[in-house]
């Protein structure tokens, strides 16, 4: 769940970060329901901060509309090109 939750944020986040590079350097993830390998997930990501430095993005994963775990990420933004970019 940890690379789905962070994934969508990667994916929500690289639509608003322009031509910046991103790193996730804290991930706060809170489970709330065991999952089966044969769920599927959806999940729904909101921006809480874009800087000039960093970004904040929170992520909320779900089995059908039951909430089974939320996530919160730090993001250093990084210059495009550079050997630490994505």
């Amino acid at each position: 769940m940890a690379d789905l939750a962070l994934t969508a944020m990667e994916a929500a986040l690289a639509e608003v970060a322009g031509d910046h590079g991103l790193d996730c350097f804290d991930l706060k993830l809170n489970y709330m329901i065991a999952v089966r390998d044969e769920e599927t997930l959806t999940s729904a990501v909101r921006v809480l901060h874009i800087g000039r430095r960093s970004a904040v993005a929170f992520c909320e994963l779900k089995d059908g509309e039951i909430a089974v775990a939320t996530a919160t990420a730090t993001f250093l933004k990084t210059p495009s090109g550079s050997p630490d970019a994505d």
